[in-house]
């Protein structure tokens, strides 16, 4: 149904942030990404990043604009998918309200992304499968989803903050099966749409360069 993906990570990111003080901030970091999966996918791995421009609106209140991209590996269940590998490539636009007090800055929006998968069945099982005369494809389309977000900017410096971001997906890709016998070269093909909506968490150190 859902799937859980928790980041543990040092952020790749790279953000310009001009601030209610009219200041301009550069950060960089990188990242390694740590996911878990209920369901459709078992336990994996991956790096993430952004890019965001920050917008004063107000007193202590900045709009930013924000892209991201996100590229996950895991192995998938023998639920809807075989048995195998899986990796997804999400580059998505977002926008957000922040509110840039001095140490603790929270954040919340959402928005739009677009989602690469790509899922091969595990070889073992691939050979078993021909053994018994019967040649398996599965594929999972690419799909444009939506998201909402939230986070927290903690800075326990002037060149450093704590990040913590809370990210739920809506992605439903579609699943198209093709299953061939060798012998009489029969073929049966199916699709249907399968639901990897789900929350991804992320925890990281993010390094501000310029400003004071």
């Amino acid at each position: 149904m859902h799937y859980l993906c928790v980041i543990v990570a040092t952020v790749i990111a790279t953000t310009v942030l001009a601030e209610d003080r009219g200041k301009v901030h550069l950060q960089s970091g990188v990242s390694l990404m740590l996911s878990t999966a209920s369901k459709h996918l078992d336990a994996g791995f991956g790096v993430c990043g952004h890019f965001c421009v920050a917008i004063p609106v107000g007193p202590q209140v900045a709009l930013l604009f924000r892209s991201s991209g996100t590229w996950h590996f895991a192995n998938t269940k023998a639920y809807r998918m075989s048995k195998g590998s899986f990796s997804c490539l999400a580059v998505e636009e977002s926008i957000l309200l922040s509110f840039t007090s001095p140490v603790v800055r929270p954040y919340f929006g959402g928005g739009a992304g677009y989602y690469i998968l790509n899922h091969d069945i595990d070889k073992t099982l691939e050979s078993i499968l021909n053994a018994l005369g019967l040649y398996v494809q599965e594929d999972l389309s690419n799909v444009f989803g939506g998201h909402i977000r939230g986070g927290l900017a903690v800075h326990v410096g002037s060149h450093v903050a704590l990040a913590f971001d809370a990210r739920y997906m809506f992605i439903r890709p579609a699943l198209d099966v093709r299953v061939a016998d060798i012998v009489t070269f029969d073929t049966y093909y199916q699709r249907e749409y399968i639901n990897l909506s789900g929350l991804m968490l992320s925890a990281g150190i993010t390094l501000i360069f310029g400003g004071s």
